[in-house]
């Protein structure tokens, strides 16, 4: 065989050679998480970020119109933050009474074990899960109160004007419901159970109940 066909030969080996070496090359680094540019990224939840509080049976809530805070029956007490929160916002505690402070949106949500009252000055909650005897919620002017998914014996709350009361969930029942709202004010219910219920409606701009919560409107005094 003449010798340039040799060299043609192991040249042609070669170029054999070096391709499956790039073939081994790129299949390992595709398993290993690479796409010829830059890594495939795995990236792992962060869990919530929230700061531990001690118990209180009364929250005072103040610094914000145009928050809607969520507070939720929890099993503990602790304030969750909004996302990419470096954990500082304001708030004090005096004997079983926390003053939160929703100024600056730091409070995403507010989860306790034992909250009896509600003072809201500014803003609007949302009151989910609770199972108790007694639920008092005491509203500024202006704010909202939503109730979902609760369990009690009584619900009192006193709003001033231009309030805005729901109570709705499919787990929701109350025994007595007793209202105080301002003029201009708006209450609605949708089909939760009552045994009792007192209440003004003439001073309602908007009185709306439905489902078996309908049922509730002849015994109201």
């Amino acid at each position: 065989m003449k010798t340039s066909y040799k060299l043609l030969i192991a040249f042609a080996g070669l170029l054999i050679l070096l391709m499956l070496i790039a073939d081994g090359v790129i299949w390992a680094n595709y398993k290993k998480g690479y796409n010829g540019k830059e890594a495939i990224r795995t990236e792992v939840n962060q869990p919530r970020r929230g700061q531990d509080l001690k118990p209180f049976k009364v929250l005072v809530l103040e610094g914000s119109r145009d928050h809607n805070l969520p507070i939720i029956k929890s099993d503990k007490n602790v304030a969750v933050f909004t996302e990419n929160q470096d954990g500082k916002f304001m708030y004090s505690l005096h004997n079983d009474t926390l003053f939160l402070n929703l100024k600056n949106y730091h409070v995403s949500t507010l989860e306790c074990t034992d909250l009896t009252d509600v003072v809201i000055k500014e803003g609007a909650v949302f009151l989910q899960r609770f199972n108790q005897p007694v639920l008092n919620v005491h509203a500024n002017e202006g704010c909202g109160i939503d109730i979902i998914d609760v369990q009690l014996g009584k619900l009192n709350v006193n709003g001033g004007n231009g309030c805005e009361l729901k109570v709705h969930g499919d787990y929701s029942k109350v025994d007595s419901l007793q209202v105080a709202l301002g003029k201009n004010s708006a209450l609605e219910s949708y089909n939760v159970p009552y045994k009792d219920v007192q209440m003004d409606i003439e001073t309602l701009a908007v009185f709306r109940m439905e489902g078996v919560s309908a049922s509730a409107i002849k015994k109201i005094r």
